[in-house]
């Protein structure tokens, strides 16, 4: 006997079939292989915006508080800062997270940031020039295949104005993770790590970078490379990310 999810899925296949509209191949894998959403374990519906969460979960995410923004403006040396969500322990959008980092879910990457995108277009004011993905080392991208940050910054794109600079600024060593470190730790891990690309023709001078990562912590990194875009002349640095550790 099939289990209530199953029939509601079977039923579904059914009508589809007897009202014509079944979508082959893509109905018949998603009998066979239905889309699970990966913080609930629950089949994801069909009207859902993407393939990977569902969105009543999307939707009821812990939102960074007022405190929290000011917090983040005293971490972080850009000009303008902005993150979405609080980020802590087993929360939904650590799983969210985690599981875009390390289980070759990048294309979350992009739903997260047009999410990202949309709070950003309310809220920048001015000309955007360039939009820069936080650079993982090549001995990373190698080992992991992809950078999360840069679907992120993908995401962005779709949204608001401004060139996708993803080899805009390079990481010039393979830093230690940053995960186990306190403030001091990560603040040296990273210190001299980034580098504006020589090979890069885009002139910077007098521009607005937005700067974008998965989670900002401590703020050491985004810090770093505002230090190493101002030395090269940018007017102003944005930094943002889809969410905030606590």
């Amino acid at each position: 006997m099939l289990n209530q999810r199953e029939s509601g899925t079977e039923n579904s296949w059914r009508t589809k079939l007897f009202q014509g509209t079944l979508q082959f191949p893509k109905d018949i894998l998603d009998f066979i292989f239905p889309r699970i959403c990966i913080v609930s374990g629950e089949k994801i519906p069909e009207d859902n915006s993407n393939p990977f969460v569902s969105d009543s979960i999307l939707t009821s995410l812990n939102r960074i508080s007022s405190s929290d923004e000011a917090e983040l403006f005293s971490k972080l040396e850009a000009d303008e800062c902005l993150s979405l969500f609080t980020f802590s322990g087993e929360c939904e959008m650590s799983k969210i997270i985690h599981t875009m980092k390390y289980s070759g879910f990048k294309s979350i990457g992009n739903v997260l940031g047009r999410i990202l995108g949309e709070e950003l277009a309310k809220k920048l004011q001015g000309e955007l020039n360039f939009i820069l993905p936080v650079p993982i080392h090549k001995a990373r991208m190698k080992e992991r295949g992809y950078n999360q940050s840069y679907h992120i910054a993908k995401g962005v794109a779709g949204i608001v104005s401004g060139i996708l600079a993803n080899d805009l600024v390079i990481r010039n060593r393979n830093t230690q993770t940053q995960t186990k470190l306190n403030k001091k730790e990560r603040s040296e891990n990273v210190s001299l790590a980034f580098e504006i690309n020589s090979k890069n023709s885009l002139r910077v001078e007098n521009s607005v970078v937005l700067v974008v990562d998965d989670v900002i912590t401590t703020g050491a990194t985004i810090n770093e490379i505002t230090k190493v875009l101002r030395d090269s002349g940018v007017k102003n640095v944005i930094a943002a990310s889809v969410a905030m550790a606590s």
